[in-house]
């Protein structure tokens, strides 16, 4: 970003897990207004929306983002059960943990597309202080009911990339 121009405004850095702990210290370095570490499932060694979150965003990317304090966007996998499949549960509770200093934004309501599924995983998540849930790209009114039922309303946000695409674009640590 051209400096003092977008005051205010930070981005993610988008990670694979091929890539290095020295890559992303490196880029944390060089550009300061990274606030977070973003994943998708599809990066992962499976390859498939059956992902574990491990296999997509192993531990080190974890130890990095802890020790910068960094938020961590996940995208859950497991699609047919989203937040409501035992092993999301399962990582999401012990990353949450063992990395306390990483706020762990889990993307688009946990993967809620499905109302029901993610009531029911829900209650599994609500008892860990650094989980909050992003309320964007959803279309189910049933999850953001539950969302704002359930869920500590100051750990609910909107956030969008589109302004941030436009100021400064989202930085691939694959482009070192």
């Amino acid at each position: 970003c051209e400096n003092g121009k977008n005051d205010g405004f930070v981005t993610g850095l988008l990670v694979k897990p091929e890539e290095t702990p020295e890559q992303i210290e490196k880029w944390l370095y060089d550009f300061p207004r990274i606030a977070a570490l973003k994943v998708y499932w599809n990066y992962g060694k499976t390859n498939s929306f059956e992902s574990d979150i491990l296999d997509y965003a192993p531990e080190w990317m974890w130890e990095v983002a802890n020790k910068h304090g960094l938020v961590f966007v996940i995208h859950l996998s497991h699609d047919s059960m989203s937040l409501n499949h035992p092993k999301n549960i399962e990582q999401i509770r012990y990353l949450s943990k063992k990395y306390p200093q990483t706020k762990i934004q889990l993307a688009h309501c946990a993967m809620g597309h499905n109302p029901y599924m993610f009531r029911k995983g829900i209650d599994h998540i609500t008892d860990l202080d650094n989980v909050y849930l992003d309320l964007s790209g959803i279309g189910e009114s049933m999850t953001y009911a539950y969302a704002f039922k359930y869920f500590d309303r100051k750990k609910l946000f909107y956030g969008s990339t589109s302004l941030v695409v436009k100021a400064c674009p989202i930085l691939s640590a694959g482009a070192l």
